[in-house]
């Protein structure tokens, strides 16, 4: 599997992990232990978007990084 499949792949389990805890977080907004655990999921998410957009372009409008001049 190429570095980008592997990268994609990983975006994919984190993002649905999180919307999975989402879910539970609904129904359980004082968990503390799944607030920190989103917390610590969403900023590996958000790790994961950015090096995917460095690495090959962006996936969301988010992940467009306006200084660097449209490269």
């Amino acid at each position: 599997m190429s570095d980008r499949n592997v990268l994609l792949k990983e975006i994919n389990e984190v993002s649905f992990f999180l919307d999975d805890l989402r879910l539970y977080l609904d129904t359980h907004p004082l968990d503390i232990n799944a607030l920190n655990l989103y917390q610590e999921k969403h900023e590996k998410r958000l790790e994961l978007l950015k090096q995917y957009s460095q690495d090959f372009e962006p996936l969301t409008c988010h992940c467009i990084n306006l200084d660097s001049n449209g490269s």
